[in-house]
């Protein structure tokens, strides 16, 4: 039964990324600047610098962008370079999964079921942390390397030489240098299992700092500045704690109940790999603009204990398993685009790009970008660089600038979000007195909307124009 479920989980999800993967707009509103750093590598040009009105980086390390790139190089397309990439750590996810949770073979259990559960615990819960593994985002990949740290770290028990330490090490930092929510975890594990682990953790330890100086001298200072200072002066966001424990927990009890069950008896790292995931999963509800993804870590770390779980107490693991095929059922409604979605998406393209001079959207640059127009600031960019000290004075700057080339005349168009979006406020406040022409681009609801299938539900509704457009 336990197998029945999580192989459905698998295949719901995999039917899902296959069709959400050729979808030619933002299934999330940041997937955008993910194809702007695709497009800066390809160029040759730097990701880390300083900020301007033209480019702003987000605050992760360069391994997914890098890989994405590469992906684009040698043929794929607009989002569908950077979704592959997530694809492929998805799938290496699942089948690390799968050999974790077959390393231990009780209770007459055939080889591969025990696995077959791990992997099923994340594809269930693949609807209610966002649909995240497939996006143009880095979360995926960050995740598989840090799990593929813990696998070489687990293997290498049989393994002598310097080589298994040398590799835990390297993986270790390709995950944090992807996205650093993946740091808590990694500490976990490894410094829960300090007899074993003193060589790795030490290589770590000193290679995590020598590798960020080296990337910040590379970089003049700016990759240490935007992935390092502008999130540590971010502060904490303590709202996000009740929606952690009154949202993340309670979709996903039936994995942690499961791995508390499994944790008697299994190894420290896993224990450690446990705790570091919950760890980061409730740092990351606590970060401002912590969204459903916070959740990953928690989940896939948590997911080889549960299967031990699953295996120890088969009936209360079946029920588990069926309550989360049920809650993935029911938060799997509209996670795919509808094909009104892509022809309201073919159009508005087609109107911004019929559109006279060039066009401002904080958000929404790739359409700007498939319509031909040149791409400006972004709002995260924006957002991350206003709510720390680091970047306060960077970021009104980059007002002004936008001030600047509106009273110039340089921008006569700006396609902005819903009126009450707090993030866009201060933009539209300043469009709507150079630009007080108003016009709805899509419906507020219903066929058509172009409503996010994942994150935060900013979408292009508004377009804003001087009174002499001409369009």
């Amino acid at each position: 039964m336990g197998a029945l479920l999580a192989a459905l989980g698998l295949l719901g999800c995999l039917v899902l990324i296959t069709l959400r993967l050729t979808y030619p707009f933002e299934l999330e509103w940041l997937e955008g600047i993910t194809l702007f750093s695709i497009e800066r590598l390809l160029e040759g040009r730097p990701l880390y610098v300083q900020p301007d009105f033209t480019w702003s980086p987000l605050p992760y390390g360069p391994l997914y962008f890098q890989g994405a790139s590469l992906l684009a190089w040698v043929g794929a397309e607009g989002f569908l370079a950077p979704r592959l990439l997530s694809l492929i750590a998805t799938l290496g996810l699942f089948v690390l999964l799968g050999v974790l949770g077959s390393g231990v073979n009780r209770k007459g259990i055939l080889w591969g079921v025990q696995g077959l559960v791990a992997a099923g615990f994340l594809a269930l819960a693949y609807p209610f942390c966002g649909a995240w593994l497939d996006l143009a985002r880095p979360d995926a990949l960050a995740l598989f390397f840090m799990l593929a740290a813990f696998w070489n770290h687990q293997r290498s028990r049989a393994r002598s030489g310097w080589f298994p330490s040398a590799l835990t090490v390297l993986l270790a930092l390709a995950a944090y240098h992807t996205k650093q929510t993946t740091l808590l975890p990694l500490l976990g594990f490894l410094v829960a299992d300090f007899k074993r682990s003193r060589i790795p953790l030490c290589g770590f330890v000193v290679g995590l700092p020598v590798s960020l100086a080296l990337a910040s001298v590379w970089t003049s200072g700016w990759y240490e500045f935007h992935t390092l200072e502008l999130l540590w002066g971010h502060g904490l966001y303590w709202p996000g704690a009740w929606e952690f424990v009154q949202r993340d927990l309670i979709f996903s009890a039936p994995i942690w109940i499961l791995a508390l069950l499994g944790m008697h008896g299994s190894s420290r790292a896993q224990v450690g790999l446990f705790v570091g995931g919950f760890a980061a999963s409730c740092l990351g509800r606590l970060h401002p603009g912590g969204y459903d993804n916070a959740l990953l870590p928690l989940v896939i770390c948590a997911a080889p204990l549960a299967s031990e779980g699953w295996s120890r107490r088969p009936q209360l693991g079946n029920l588990m398993l069926a309550v989360l095929l049920g809650l993935g059922l029911w938060t799997t409604a509209d996670l795919v685009p509808s094909a009104q979605d892509r022809l309201a998406g073919e159009a508005l393209v087609q109107r911004i790009g019929a559109l006279e001079g060039e066009v401002f959207s904080p958000a929404h640059g790739s359409l700007l970008a498939r319509a031909g127009k040149q791409p400006q600031l972004h709002l995260m960019s924006w957002m991350d660089l206003s709510a720390s000290d680091a970047g306060l004075e960077l970021a009104r700057d980059l007002v002004d600038q936008l001030e600047e080339r509106l009273s110039r005349g340089q921008l006569r168009h700006a396609v902005v979000g819903a009126p009450g979006d707090p993030a866009e406020a201060e933009f539209v406040a300043l469009l709507r007195r150079h630009l007080p022409d108003l016009e709805r681009l899509l419906p507020e609801s219903g066929p058509g909307a172009m409503v996010p299938a994942s994150g935060a539900q900013r979408r292009p509704e508004l377009l804003l124009s001087t009174p002499d457009r001409g369009n």
